[in-house]
């Protein structure tokens, strides 16, 4: 529910929607982008360039389904950029007709599109920090995840994104220049720059961005090295603040009684500590899969909830192969609180990888000064490579 907020002459949100109890579809948007971006927004100019950023466009379209039952895609920002074009766009029931090549940048150039995977479910406004310092100069591209919608005891895998990805490419007049993926995109840019070489049309670069694999295809030791990690930072978060006690004093708790309370209390906490161990024994096709990862957040309006289940089984189920082309990685310093560092699981796959260290987490890497040197760093190596270097 839209919550209270003061807007325009000082009325709050609510208090004008108290007031326009027939309000328009238009109001109604215009109050929710005011209330998500904390100012007058403007109907003609872009949204994202009036503050739109991931987290607030997740939080506008959660509003939005609530209040208007229309749930739009986390890309539609893309395509009707401004909040004239978005309440037009929803108005007509053309914002659920979403392409899978959304474009990032046009460009008038004869150039091979940069082809980019996001992270997550293809929202590319986490990318929009490296995106807005890229220099290249032909359209760069976003290509967004396919809604399979399949049954979970036999999920959509991602050889069919490749090959809905491989579909779509030949709508381009020439094949993509370069394929770039950050997080799990990593693997669908990797996955698809192989099947393009297999076809006989290879990309002059291919760059993944601190990508993980799911911790089924982690080699035992590093899993184990993992949890035991992840298992004391949860121990000691869950230690409850308090004085050493005095080991002069006599202690009484012997003397009390267990309650069945307290071991009711002692099983529900040793299970949750328990919890992210069996992870790896779980197959992707059980039914509740997503919700035992540790990316899982719920709460998610329902055209997002099913992609997110959909992403989370391909994630579990994809086993990477070798690639014997040259790559270039960039690897987080940072790293993630919920996937092993890349270093560790990548090597064996991606022999001919030059590895890049960033400064930065997993998330920081793609916001502010880390994005723009991670960017500077890509223009140098299209650079070269478009003048044969």
């Amino acid at each position: 529910m839209l919550t209270q907020k003061t807007v325009g002459g000082g009325s709050t949100i609510r208090e004008l929607a108290d007031m326009e109890t027939d309000m328009t579809l238009a109001g109604q948007v215009q109050m929710a982008c005011e209330q998500v971006l904390r100012r007058h927004v403007l109907p003609q100019r872009a949204l994202i360039a009036q503050g739109l950023t991931i987290n607030r466009a997740l939080k506008l379209i959660r509003i939005l389904h609530a209040e208007t039952g229309i749930e739009l895609n986390v890309n539609s920002f893309y395509l009707w950029p401004s909040m004239e074009q978005l309440v037009a766009a929803m108005d007509s029931g053309t914002c659920h007709e979403t392409p899978k090549l959304i474009p990032l940048r046009n460009s008038e150039s004869t150039e091979p599109a940069l082809i980019l995977f996001a992270g997550g479910l293809s929202c590319f406004l986490e990318m929009q920090d490296v995106i807005d310092h890229l220099t290249y100069t032909g359209p760069i591209l976003g290509m967004a995840l396919t809604d399979f919608d399949r049954h979970h005891s036999a999920p959509a895998r991602v050889s069919d994104e490749i090959a809905a990805c491989r579909d779509v490419l030949r709508q381009l007049p020439h094949p993509p220049f370069g394929v770039i993926g950050y997080s799990f995109g990593g693997v669908f840019a990797l996955e698809l720059a192989r099947s393009l070489a297999e076809g006989g049309t290879p990309v002059k670069f291919l760059a993944m961005i601190d990508t993980p694999q799911s911790e089924h295809s982690w080699p035992f030791s590093v899993w184990l090295g993992f949890m035991a990690k992840r298992l004391r930072r949860r121990l000691s978060a869950s230690s409850p603040p308090g004085k050493t006690a005095d080991k002069t004093e006599t202690p009484t708790c012997l003397e009390q009684p267990i309650t069945t309370r307290d071991k009711a209390q002692t099983i529900s906490r040793t299970a949750s500590l328990l919890r992210p161990l069996l992870l790896r024994f779980k197959t992707p096709t059980c039914a509740d899969y997503p919700e035992a990862t540790p990316q899982w957040a719920g709460g998610y309006p329902p055209d997002y909830d099913r992609a997110a289940r959909q992403l989370l089984r391909m994630k579990g189920l994809y086993r990477p192969r070798r690639y014997d082309a040259p790559l270039t990685f960039y690897r987080a310093k940072g790293g993630s609180p919920v996937d092993c560092d890349p270093a560790l699981i990548w090597p064996r796959s991606l022999p001919k990888a030059e590895w890049i260290e960033m400064n930065g987490n997993h998330q920081s890497l793609m916001v502010g000064r880390h994005a723009r040197m991670l960017a500077e760093d890509i223009n140098q190596r299209i650079e070269r490579l478009s003048e044969g270097v």
